[in-house]
């Protein structure tokens, strides 16, 4: 496998999947609705979406977050959210292909017994 084919599927399971998108998408909107904010500075609703966003980076930033002090504060923090957010996307494009593929295998598996034959019963005079 080249390198080239790695970064796809690399890509593939972080943005190639349906809950992956959706994820994504739920982030992009909130930090779109976040930056747009038409309510005042000093109003409950104008940091609502930025503390949903910043919560759905919570299991992975929290621990990125630990590492703010060696780095300046006005670049790492976006790239830390970043990172997260993508870090989170292909985890469940993982988790999203296991389930899958583990439905596809259960499809295809006979169950219990399945693969025996049963010879034909009947009485001995339906056998003569």
């Amino acid at each position: 496998m080249t390198t080239m084919q790695r970064l796809g599927a690399l890509a593939r399971l972080t943005f190639g999947n349906p809950l992956s998108l959706a994820y994504l998408g739920i982030v992009g909107v909130l930090v779109l609705l976040d930056r747009t904010s038409t309510a005042s500075a000093h109003s409950d609703a104008s940091i609502i979406p930025g503390l949903l966003a910043l919560a759905l980076a919570l299991p992975t930033g929290a621990v990125v977050f630990m590492l703010r002090d060696l780095f300046d504060e006005n670049v790492f923090i976006p790239a830390a959210l970043v990172f997260s957010y993508v870090f989170q996307a292909f985890v469940i494009g993982v988790v999203y292909r296991w389930f899958r593929n583990r439905a596809a295998r259960a499809r295809t598996v006979p169950g219990p017994g399945a693969a025996w034959e049963n010879p034909p019963h009947g009485t001995d005079h339906e056998r003569r």
